[in-house]
């Protein structure tokens, strides 16, 4: 069996083809016999017949692939929207966790800020408390010390006072000492009113004796009390040459002795000559 295919136009040419053909055959052969014109009336059905069926099924299977291509064409564009979606879900969804990871990432570095922040407060007011605590501390001790320099001024000022007043009672005892020795010295040779003899010479309390009746190389040497008769400083006077000093003397009461002191020659008489020692 042959098989066509043809397209309308194609039908339509053939189809006046053998229209032609067969008024050609008619006009032609005008004694051809019905069978021969009825067999290509059957051949033109057939033939007619199996264009249509081919046209249609050719229609047919265009339409079947049409429909397959749209199909396909709609399966690839949903496909291809779907990965575009999928893309853009993907893009979203990373844009998302950028934003999110940037939030993350501010607030992360937010809080270091505020923790640092609080602990830069914090060590500031650790100096802070820090310098008020040596401030206080230097101004205690600055405090203290003046108060101690205060406290060592009163000590020695009363110290100094102390002493002082130390030193006018020991001038007062001294003068009074002296003035009570004075007068005693001088009560003894107001009273002492016996003879005293040396050297078959009488020399009379209160009297002098001049060191022309004293032996040569003779010494005395007289003791703290008449020393201090002499001059309270003295402790002890010790004479090795008396050219130049008078004699005094005067008898105890108390013990019997006979005390002599020397005075200094006033008129004309070199002085220096008096030797003194403790």
């Amino acid at each position: 069996m042959l098989s066509f295919n043809l397209t309308v136009i194609d039908f339509y040419i053939v189809k006046r083809r053998l229209i032609t053909l067969l008024y050609r055959d008619v006009l032609y052969e005008k004694k051809q016999k019905v069978d021969k014109r009825l067999a290509l009336e059957n051949e033109y059905l057939y033939v007619v017949s199996t264009c249509s069926s081919l046209l249609e099924e050719e229609e047919e299977e265009e339409e079947a692939e049409e429909r397959k291509e749209e199909e396909e064409r709609r399966k690839e564009e949903e496909k291809k929207k779907k990965k575009e979606e999928r893309r853009r879900r993907k893009k979203e969804e990373e844009k998302k966790k950028r934003k999110r990871e940037e939030e993350e990432e501010e607030e992360r570095r937010r809080k270091k800020k505020e923790e640092e922040e609080e602990e830069e407060e914090k060590e500031e007011e650790k100096k802070k408390k820090k310098k008020e605590r040596r401030r206080k501390k230097k101004k205690k001790k600055k405090k203290k010390k003046k108060k101690e320099e205060e406290k060592k001024k009163r000590r020695e000022k009363k110290k100094e006072e102390e002493e002082e007043e130390r030193r006018r009672r020991r001038r007062r005892e001294k003068k009074k000492r002296e003035e009570r020795i004075v007068r005693h010295c001088y009560s003894r040779m107001d009273e002492a009113q016996k003879i005293i003899l040396y050297d078959s010479e009488e020399v009379r309390i209160g009297e002098g004796i001049f060191p022309s009746q004293i032996e040569a190389n003779h010494f005395w040497s007289w003791g703290p009390e008449v020393a201090k008769c002499f001059d309270p400083k003295i402790k002890h006077i010790h004479l090795s040459h008396l050219s130049l000093l008078v004699l005094v003397a005067f008898e105890d009461d108390k013990t019997g002795e006979v005390i002599r002191f020397p005075s200094i020659v006033e008129d004309g008489y070199n002085k220096t000559n008096l030797k003194i020692s403790d």
